[in-house]
């Protein structure tokens, strides 16, 4: 039967992987009935005790597993969400009934829940590796090349001559992309949480590279993100961390000239 299932398991993700989509894939215990809700949503179509959840952004999805009957108190955990990523967790109980997840993808690591550190982050393992050509036999690649040369070949004999003329284009500097829409606060306090729960601005620093929002940040909630850090050092790497992510409509400038000088050319070294 387990040999059943985890084949089933297997045939499904290669049907989501198939179609590059993100997706979380939970396995509760046979004897606890219990239902599943992401970001306040209840997830339908549970049974046999899994389930296979689409993930359709980015960003943290918060998971509660509700037990049936109130048998035991809804436990809680977060994923940072990558996109092309896959989750896999097996709900796992101790003799004092208390809750704990395996991923199933990170080699059994042990996620807990109901505490300040039931995150879990997306790493390589996650991610999902979509069919790549160059991964085929040389053979067969040359095949490909071949046909695609002949291909290019016979478009180049219809085709009509084409008369080139001489311009001298002028050279464009390449704009930042506008970001008009401004990350949520409780993703923002979400994350504060996390570096707030660590013990020095390293392991601060570490959960802040992992993070992917959603959208982007104003000017007020990356002061805030940068209160949690000691040293100015620190606070001019997060601040370069997410500069791609700075909200168009608002004024850095301030920000960053309040960051000593000598912690931007610490970085520079």
């Amino acid at each position: 039967m387990k040999k059943l299932l985890s084949t089933l398991f297997f045939s499904i993700l290669v049907l989501f992987a198939s179609a590059q989509q993100s997706y979380l894939y939970f396995e509760g215990i046979p004897s606890i009935p219990c239902r599943l809700e992401v970001n306040n949503q209840p997830v339908e179509n549970m049974s046999n005790h899994y389930v296979i959840v689409p993930i359709l952004a980015q960003g943290e999805q918060v998971v509660d597993i509700i037990f049936g009957a109130e048998m035991y108190p809804k436990q809680t955990f977060v994923i940072d969400a990558y996109e092309g990523a896959s989750y896999g967790f097996k709900l796992a109980k101790t003799n004092e009934d208390k809750f704990y997840l395996v991923d199933l993808i990170n080699q059994g690591k042990i996620i807990e829940t109901n505490t300040p550190i039931n995150f879990s982050l997306t790493t390589e393992q996650n991610i999902i590796h979509y069919f790549d050509s160059t991964a085929l036999p040389e053979e067969v690649q040359n095949v490909i090349k071949e046909s695609s040369k002949k291909q290019k070949e016979s478009k180049k004999k219809v085709e009509p001559e084409k008369v080139v003329v001489n311009t001298v284009e002028e050279v464009k500097e390449p704009t930042k992309p506008l970001c008009n829409t401004s990350v949520g606060d409780e993703e923002v306090m979400s994350l504060m949480n996390l570096m707030r729960n660590k013990k020095d601005d390293i392991a601060r620093m570490q959960v802040l590279k992992r993070k992917n929002f959603t959208a982007c940040l104003s000017a007020n909630q990356l002061k805030t993100i940068l209160s949690v850090f000691n040293q100015d050092v620190d606070k001019a790497e997060a601040y370069l961390h997410f500069e791609s992510k700075f909200l168009s409509s608002d004024q850095f400038d301030s920000i960053k000239n309040s960051i000593a000088e000598s912690a931007w050319k610490t970085l520079k070294k």
